[in-house]
């Protein structure tokens, strides 16, 4: 398909897309600003990467280079170093003769024979004693016949298979930097399609895959290859593939990011990362790179480079930033050469992906406005781990070679999705789960849920049982909101009975905790403090402690028992909400968003502490104590919960405070007649 009618095509699917994206993070829960939404593909953010480019043009940071690159010959398109990923197979490596003239043979071990027609020399360790004797001297190489050099370099490891190793143009970055520091011979046997040219003779148009098994079998025809090993070894492959890369030469734009590696790792310490431990993530990706950052791609859609090339000189020819965007291809520069020319030769490579979200800030706030000003640098950056290397780094980057400042204070980094096996869940692996079929079978609170039950920047193993407990949760606090919706009052007084004071204290205590922990950027400990109260102490107590009163005579405790329930259930929802925003949404449009004055709990006040009752704290605590012993006494006699027991004998080390509380564990337990001594806790 021709690039015109292949981005014609791209345009008219956009919207329908970006449509039903913002359908499903609704639907997920999420909460944004969708007037700061934007498209890295729209004509503003375009502009703004172009912007970009030219600034560091200008700046002398852009630059264009024909130099070896990575390459996908499966997308074929250059690729950059943060574009790909690693791969664990099995090869072989295969121990090959090489002529050497006038000194018999070399024995040389590779993986890749199929690169014997771009082979331009051989290296050995300058102080290997096996190969003293070959340095300098000039060997054949099989099937192809060109003469190449054998020479020493540090970088030859003579442990690995026989310690001599052929070097081509190019199978590794080590042939980059031998194929410089020696300036070697370029021989170029790849074409951009992953096909082998010309110079391959008889394997000429044939897949590098294809040429390997035919090369070796004329190897093993000849009588000089020797043997073959069985080897693991780790690849490097394409991230969209995922194809294995190689090296080729093309033209390209590039970035000058390994000039400045020692201030990228300094601003990366500035920033508090959390979990902080992803900060050696950061500085080891930093301090490994080996290529600048190479920003244009072979691909018929994105964001245009914004040059000509003058047909006469060679220029670069740059648009004026007031002309932004611009498109290469359909328009043209509005000056003439420097040269007198005004013919021109666009550009017609587009940008790296993470040329344009590198400018986040910019394009949420734009460039050079008062908002941009009072708000940069933000104040968090949330991403998952395995963008660390883009867009964390070239964020960075960017907002340092523009503004020289950070871009945000804090980074919160996530984990990712493992599967029963323990892979990370993609679709091009085909153990991917989507969100929106998860959603359909169990909603998306509890879809939210499981997600936030691991620590931040851990990773969570998809587990259907995790998803139902979440299921029983939501259930739970519905059916809690329904029993207490009768039983609700709005009050100014405060609850005075002694254990409506517990429960509050104790909902002060969660407050803090949880506040503490999401401040921490630790929502998942937050939620476990949630939990626990909601669970277990809310539920399987305080609820049962209130119910004697919520449905007797006196009209004194009654009101206490309903303003503090009131106050747990609404303050349980606010907390909640941020997990859990649809049923708690639900929940308060029913309940409370009448005598709250919030149209929605999400713009509603968050809670705040209250002063905490630590004689309220210790008493409820010794009651609820007391009446788990009695729980377990009843359990022990085969009896219901709700039995009626004439008389109970409770003995308790703290007896005379438990005084303060008996009536209400009295009316719990539905107990007669209590009586209550000093001594270890037993119940008779």
């Amino acid at each position: 398909m021709k690039k015109e009618d292949f981005n014609v095509l791209v345009r008219k699917e956009i919207p329908k897309w970006e449509a039903k994206y913002k359908e499903d993070l609704i639907k997920l829960g999420h909460g944004y600003d969708w007037d700061a939404t934007y498209s890295t593909i729209s004509s503003e953010s375009i502009a703004l990467a172009q912007r970009s480019f030219i600034d560091l043009y200008k700046k002398g940071l852009a630059y264009r280079k024909e130099e070896p690159t990575i390459w996908c010959t499966r997308c074929q398109t250059a690729l950059a170093q943060a574009d790909l990923e690693e791969k664990e197979r099995e090869t072989k490596l295969n121990y090959i003769n090489f002529s050497v003239e006038g000194a018999g043979q070399i024995e040389i071990a590779t993986t890749r024979p199929e690169l014997l027609p771009a082979c331009v020399g051989i290296f050995v360790h300058p102080t290997d004693e096996r190969y003293k004797k070959f340095i300098g001297k000039t060997a054949v190489v099989p099937i192809f016949g060109q003469k190449i050099k054998i020479m020493a370099d540090e970088k030859a490891d003579p442990n690995f298979g026989t310690g001599a190793v052929m070097t081509c143009t190019f199978g590794d970055k080590t042939d980059i930097d031998w194929w410089k520091k020696h300036k070697l011979p370029l021989r170029i046997v790849l074409e951009k399609n992953g096909r082998l040219n010309e110079l391959a003779g008889q394997y000429k148009g044939m897949k590098l895959e294809e040429a390997r098994k035919e090369i070796i079998t004329e190897l093993q025809k000849m009588g000089i290859l020797n043997k073959q090993e069985t080897l693991k070894q780790t690849i490097r492959i394409c991230w969209r593939c995922p194809t294995a890369v190689e090296f080729i030469v093309t033209k390209q734009w590039f970035i000058n990011i390994l000039d400045n590696k020692e201030k990228f790792i300094e601003l990366g310490k500035k920033i508090h990362w959390h979990p902080e431990y992803y900060l050696k993530l950061y500085e080891n990706w930093v301090e490994n790179l080996s290529w600048d950052w190479l920003i244009s791609r072979q691909r018929h859609f994105g964001p245009n480079i914004p040059v000509w090339y003058c047909e006469k000189c060679q220029k670069e020819i740059l648009p004026d930033e007031k002309d932004l965007p611009v498109s290469p291809e359909t328009d043209r520069p509005k000056k003439k050469c420097a040269c007198g020319s005004d013919k021109f030769v666009p550009e017609t490579d587009v940008f790296d992906t993470w040329m344009t979200s590198s400018l986040t800030p910019q394009l949420v706030l734009g460039w050079d406005n008062k908002k941009y000003g009072a708000i940069f640098p933000m104040t968090v950056r949330a991403s998952a781990r395995d963008i660390i290397r883009t867009w964390e780094f070239y964020t960075i980057v960017k907002s340092w070679y523009h503004f020289k400042s950070l871009p945000w204070t804090n980074t919160l980094i996530s984990g990712m999705i493992y599967d029963a096996k323990g892979e990370e869940m993609h679709k091009s692996r085909g153990n991917a789960v989507a969100p929106q079929d998860v959603i359909v079978k169990y909603c998306a609170d509890a879809f939210r849920y499981w997600t936030i039950s691991s620590t931040i920047g851990e990773s969570l193993v998809y587990n259907e049982k995790e998803l139902v407990r979440a299921q029983k949760l939501l259930i739970k606090l519905w059916n809690v909101a329904r029993f207490c919706e009768p039983n609700l009052l709005v009050s100014k007084s405060k609850p005075q009975n002694i254990i409506d004071k517990w429960i509050l204290s104790r909902l002060s205590d969660v407050i803090n905790s949880y506040t503490k922990s999401f401040d921490n950027y630790d929502p998942a400990t937050a939620q476990r403090v949630l939990d626990q109260f909601f669970w277990q102490e809310f539920c399987d107590f305080y609820l049962e402690m209130i119910k004697y009163r919520i449905y007797g005579a006196d009209e004194k405790d009654k009101k206490s028992a309903q303003t503090a329930l009131y106050e747990c259930i609404q303050t349980l929802l606010k907390l909640w909400a941020p997990v859990l925003p649809h049923i708690t949404e639900e929940i308060y449009q029913d309940l409370f968003a009448k005598s709250d004055g919030a149209k929605s709990i999400h713009i509603s006040d968050f809670p705040k502490p209250a002063t905490i009752d630590k004689n309220a704290l210790e008493l409820g605590n010794l009651a609820v104590e007391a009446i788990t012993a009695i729980r377990k006494h009843k359990a022990d006699k085969n009896m219901s919960l709700g039995a009626e027991l004439d008389s109970v004998v409770l003995q308790h080390p703290q007896a005379s405070k438990l005084e303060s509380v008996a009536g209400e564990i009295k009316g719990t337990m539905r107990i007669k007649q209590l009586e209550l001594r000093t001594g270890e806790l037993t119940v008779r």
